[in-house]
């Protein structure tokens, strides 16, 4: 059991990195929705499809989670990496591609100003190529006040040509086991506040642990069957930046990253367990072919 002092400086770095956060937490506390829509408020988060269309600003943008303790990524380690930019070519997420016309993320980190994807290059200022977004789908569970089912599909607006840098990850052909290795990767900060977005991409091996020993660390808010909690040693684990990156492991992606205490605080990093929406996933890029 963590120090109580230690429990709630955690909490308070966790909200510095989500705009939405607070209100999360205190959503769960009173089990009454008090969140807004990240984005225009004519969007429904209830509503599981959206054309791109409009834009927003920077700072209308929802909650993002550099990996803190990574080492710079070599050349193709990691070709299924993208990032997601806005209009204006800000970082705002990760995701990873799954095919040549559809990328995984988080669905907080689905708006309509999210209408590019960078893939191909390590490097968040230089390098790779560029692909339009078309279409944005987020799970028509998502509940944005408890953060369940935050799990989300872009349609790129044309196939993408494979090759040594980038590349596809498979969805996972099991449920994968407690006490798993696995290996995270993204652009965001390696500490926070004082910190900036990497230029170049990070990784970094964790561990899985229970889902039971993760929801001990963070009561009140809950931890759900879909979910897959990581943790690494203190001063190592997933930073502003991060959010919707993979999680990988046997070479398939095992979960997208959801929300995590900034930074590296010794405290499980969550992520949506992809198993659990392999067949939303495949019925949804079957279902949206055109």
């Amino acid at each position: 059991m963590m120090p109580l002092r230690t429990y709630y400086f955690a909490l308070l770095v966790f909200f510095l990195l989500c705009d939405e956060c607070e209100n999360i937490f205190q959503a769960s506390l009173s089990n009454v929705s008090k969140i807004q829509p990240p984005f225009e408020s004519n969007i429904s988060v209830s509503t599981a499809t959206h054309n791109v269309s409009g834009e927003i600003g920077q700072n209308d943008f929802p909650y993002q989670i550099r990996i803190a303790g990574g080492r710079d990524a070599s050349m193709g380690e990691v070709p299924f990496q993208v990032s997601l930019r806005l209009t204006n070519m800000i970082h705002v997420c990760g995701g990873c591609l799954i095919d040549k016309l559809w990328v995984l993320t988080a669905a907080h980190c689905l708006g309509p100003s999210v209408v590019r994807v960078i893939m191909g290059t390590n490097s968040l200022n230089s390098g790779g190529i560029i692909v339009g977004v078309s279409k944005y789908i987020t799970h028509p569970q998502y509940n944005q006040s408890l953060g369940s089912n935050d799990i989300g599909l872009l349609k790129l607006t044309k196939p993408v040509e494979f090759n040594k840098y980038i590349q596809p990850i498979s969805l996972p052909s099991k449920n994968i086991d407690d006490d798993s290795l696995f290996i995270i990767s993204g652009w965001g900060y390696s500490k926070y506040p004082n910190g900036q977005l990497s230029d170049f991409l990070q990784v970094l091996y964790v561990r899985s642990i229970t889902n039971d020993d993760c929801s001990n660390k963070w009561l009140p808010f809950k931890i759900n069957p879909s979910n897959l909690c990581t943790l690494a040693t203190s001063g190592k684990g997933l930073c502003k930046g991060d959010s919707g990156g993979p999680l990988v492991a046997n070479g398939e992606i095992q979960g997208i990253l959801s929300f995590g205490a900034a930074c590296a605080l010794n405290i499980p990093d969550v992520h949506s367990r992809v198993y659990f929406y392999i067949d939303w996933i495949n019925e949804t890029m079957n279902t949206n072919l055109n």
